[in-house]
C-alpha cells in the first residue's frame, strides 16, 4: 500500500481495508491500516481460517479517520494470494544491472523464514537475459575476506554467527584494532584475538594480522 506523492501533509490518511465475505453474507474485516506516508508498505493477511472454502475477498481503499477525501490518492500495489507462503513472503526486492559479459550477483533475504519461499525474476526491457548457475542457500550470509595484512568478517543477518579463524586461515594469528578516543574503544582494544569470533547482528569486525 502507499499514499500519492502530493498527499501528505494535505491528506488526514488513506484507510485499507481487507474483507472476508461468503456468497451472501456480510464482511469480516480481516485488517486494516491507515497510510499517511508516500512509501509503499508492505502487509501479509492470514486466511488459515477459511481454508479450504470458496470466499470472496475485497481489497478497500477509503478515505481517512477524519472522512476527508481531500487529496487523498491510495493504492493497492502488486496483491497476491498464496498457498502455504503467506507468512514467509518478505516483500524484499533487489536490483541488478546487466552487461554483455558474465558476472556474479548475489542477493540476501535476510527476513526469509519457513521451509520453503518464492522468488520472482523482474527482467525490464526486450534484450535476452541468461541466468546459470545459479544456486540457493537456506544459511547466513555470513562472509569474510582475507587481506596482505588483516582479515574482515561480516555478519549480516539478524542473528549471532560464529567465524573459526583456525579454519579460516590456519597458522594466522590476529589482534583488534586500536580505536581512538572517539571509536569504539572497547571493541576495538588491540588485543589478540584466536579461535572463535562470535559477531552479533549486521555486525563486522577487521582484525591485524600479526603472524
Amino acid at each position: 500500500t502507499t499514499l500519492g506523492p502530493k498527499s501528505p501533509g494535505k491528506s488526514d490518511g488513506v484507510a485499507f481495508q481487507v474483507t472476508v465475505s461468503e456468497a451472501g453474507a456480510p464482511g469480516t474485516k480481516v485488517f486494516e491500516h491507515i497510510q499517511k506516508t508516500h512509501q509503499w508498505m508492505h502487509h501479509r493477511v492470514p486466511l488459515n481460517a477459511w481454508s479450504g472454502r470458496t470466499m470472496r475477498l475485497r481489497f478497500i481503499a477509503d478515505c481517512g479517520p477524519n472522512d476527508n477525501a481531500v487529496s487523498d490518492q491510495g493504492y493497492w500495489g502488486d496483491v497476491r494470494i498464496t498457498e502455504g507462503l503467506a507468512e514467509e513472503q518478505t516483500g524484499e526486492t533487489f536490483m541488478s544491472w546487466a552487461d554483455g559479459k558474465d558476472f556474479t550477483s548475489g542477493f540476501y533475504f535476510r527476513n526469509a523464514r519457513g521451509p520453503t519461499a518464492q522468488i520472482t525474476f523482474t527482467i525490464e526491457g526486450r534484450e535476452d537475459v541468461i541466468l546459470k548457475n545459479m544456486s540457493v542457500h537456506a544459511h547466513t550470509d555470513a562472509m569474510y575476506r582475507i587481506f596482505e595484512n588483516g582479515i574482515v568478517l561480516a555478519n549480516p543477518s539478524v542473528h549471532h554467527y560464529e567465524f573459526d579463524l583456525a579454519a579460516i586461515a590456519p597458522g594466522s594469528e590476529f589482534r583488534k584494532l586500536v580505536a581512538s578516543s572517539k571509536q569504539d574503544t572497547v571493541m576495538n582494544d588491540g588485543s589478540p584475538v584466536r579461535g572463535i569470533v562470535r559477531l552479533g547482528a549486521k555486525d563486522a569486525l577487521f582484525l591485524l594480522k600479526t603472524r
